[in-house]
């Protein structure tokens, strides 16, 4: 049922419902606040409501006020035995710097809100700074429906968070889940090691894995002594920053340098590569040194595959979209923020595979709904992922990478409606985690 409601001015717990047979007193949800409140059937009303025409409920001030009810929005509403429950309540985590969350910074998330008629509730962003676990409030921004603006409030702590950003600790996260039944989704970022060390338990996926090793100076000379080509990446990051790649030339390396804005070229003697890569702090525990893969060209330039895979209102991992990531031209990084272009599977596929093309798409699909599935075992909670899919010149698949905060720049670019999608699916994943899920 949809509600709005409006406030009457009332000392005591009450809330005004259009059923009959209600108990006296019924306990009201909203989030992970709970009131016990004395319930008054209210007969003669339509109960056929929609998000366009809502049912007026009234709420007393003293139980708004308690339940920290934002009037402004429309809300879902349940009656179940003797409690009667509203919402959604999402919640999204950012970062520690709450000093930066203003509703300017916020307007970047508003895009997110065009499908609020399937979700509706309290939408809001908070910090794990803002957190009052004592008094059982959070603090931070919400979205305001009626005049598409973020404001200010305090708030109950939420059905379901969505994780945005991973500069918070494990033990804020490992708390917010205690706290909501493990309805924290996207509660862990693996690094590119420790995704690695967990696929190559797999006998399915270890054959789709680049040889990884951490970059130290043993591990270099056996990777040169193996591959023509090597990869130097950092563990951590993301979107082709700190990237160089190193190529035997005889007694030389030949070093392409893409860590700086201008990408640079050179060679140096075999013998003094140890020390340029100890220079440039390449020999440490915080880089990788990996196979490097010959990516198969499309119009003459290198590309790879970003696939968005996310869980939508039916819980089950799918594709919200793909793009291959076309390099600039005598470049071998594919990332968008390093200058590549952004086209779409059909297009790309159809000029490689021409008859073979859905075939091919489906197989791409299908590894990696297998691979967000074996990524479920790892014993977090996940609701997206935007994998980064190599193919060789032989046409086989690489895992390069598996990333939970995925940019999507580059469908905003290519697919504005597809980007959109994207954006929507984890408000209905999230909703579908509450007591809402399938109203």
């Amino acid at each position: 049922m949809w509600v709005v409601f409006e406030t009457v001015n009332d000392g005591r717990s009450v809330i005004y419902l259009p059923f009959d047979n209600l108990k006296n007193y019924m306990q009201v949800h909203f989030g992970k606040n709970r009131e016990t409140a004395k319930a008054i059937g209210i007969m003669g009303k339509n109960l056929n409501s929609t998000y366009e025409n809502p049912i007026k409920i009234k709420i007393s001030s003293s139980l708004k006020e308690k339940l920290l009810i934002k009037e402004t929005l429309k809300y879902r509403l349940i009656v179940k035995e003797n409690s009667i429950i509203i919402g959604p309540v999402i919640g999204f985590l950012l970062g520690s710097h709450n000093n930066l969350y203003s509703p300017i910074h916020m307007e970047k998330y508003s895009d997110r809100f065009g499908i609020y008629d399937k979700v509706g509730g309290l939408i809001y962003a908070f910090s794990p700074n803002t957190v009052d676990w004592e008094n059982r409030k959070i603090y931070g921004l919400y979205y305001n429906i009626n005049n598409l603006k973020w404001e200010y409030g305090v708030f109950p702590f939420p059905d379901v968070v969505y994780r945005r950003n991973f500069h918070s600790s494990n033990l804020i996260i490992k708390r917010l889940r205690l706290e909501l039944n493990d309805r924290v989704f996207n509660s862990h970022r693996f690094n590119k090691y420790e995704l690695y060390e967990f696929l190559r338990k797999g006998d399915y996926f270890k054959r789709h894995l680049p040889l990884t090793k951490i970059s130290n100076e043993e591990n270099v000379i056996f990777m040169l002594e193996g591959f023509e080509k090597v990869i130097f990446k950092p563990i951590d990051l993301s979107r082709g920053r700190g990237i160089l790649i190193a190529e035997r030339e005889g007694d030389k390396v030949k070093i392409y340098d893409y860590r700086k804005k201008e990408d640079t070229i050179l060679k140096i003697e075999k013998n003094v590569f140890m020390n340029f890569l100890k220079e440039n702090k390449l020999l440490s525990d915080k880089y990788l040194v990996q196979q490097y893969i010959k990516l198969k060209k499309y119009k003459d330039c290198f590309f790879d595959i970003r696939i968005v895979m996310q869980k939508g209102e039916n819980k089950a991992w799918d594709c919200s979209g793909i793009e291959c990531r076309v390099a600039k031209i005598n470049t071998m990084v594919t990332n968008i923020s390093k200058g590549a272009t952004a086209h779409s599977i059909d297009s790309v596929y159809k000029s490689l595979f021409n008859d073979r093309a859905e075939e091919e798409k489906r197989s791409l699909i299908d590894f990696c709904k297998n691979l967000c599935s074996y990524l479920d075992t790892m014993g977090e909670i996940f609701g997206e992922f935007g994998i980064d899919i190599a193919l060789d010149e032989e046409d086989n698949f690489w895992v390069i990478e598996v990333n939970v905060f995925p940019s999507f720049k580059g469908f905003k670019q290519m697919d504005y409606l597809t980007y959109l999608n994207i954006r929507y699916n984890p408000l209905l994943y999230a909703k579908s985690l509450t007591e809402f899920e399938g109203d």
